[in-house]
């Protein structure tokens, strides 16, 4: 009998909300504009409609479940690329990422307790 490969998922984003307003008024900013449409906001740049509220992009608990159902037994995950930041100041910049390796740590060691295995952070 041949034993089946674990299904590895290698690019799986990841956005805290913690971290809005984090960088000044770079955001990132999440929210809902005069005409009553979403945005996430990172500078001068908007995602309009965009919600991340209640997605797997923030929930953790429905990520799994979506892992779960999908047959996914592992899943890296990398901040969202929109929080990079490039081209502010430096400062903002390291400030920023440093909070978001450590929310990112903290993230993937509460559900190493929980769901050995599950996820990674990159």
């Amino acid at each position: 009998m041949t034993q089946q490969s674990p299904v590895i998922d290698v690019h799986a984003h990841i956005v805290f909300e913690a971290l809005h307003g984090a960088a000044g008024p770079y955001g990132p900013e999440a929210g809902v504009d005069a005409q009553g449409v979403d945005y996430f906001r990172i500078g001068e740049y908007e995602l309009k409609p965009l919600s991340y509220a209640g997605s797997v992009f923030v929930d953790m608990a429905l990520r799994l479940q979506h892992m779960d159902r999908l047959g996914i037994d592992v899943q890296v995950l990398s901040a969202n690329p929109l929080t990079m930041f490039h081209g502010i100041d430096a400062a903002t910049a390291i400030s920023f990422c440093q909070r978001q390796n450590d929310l990112m740590a903290s993230t993937i060691a509460e559900h190493l307790v929980k769901h050995p295995c599950k996820t990674k952070g990159a």
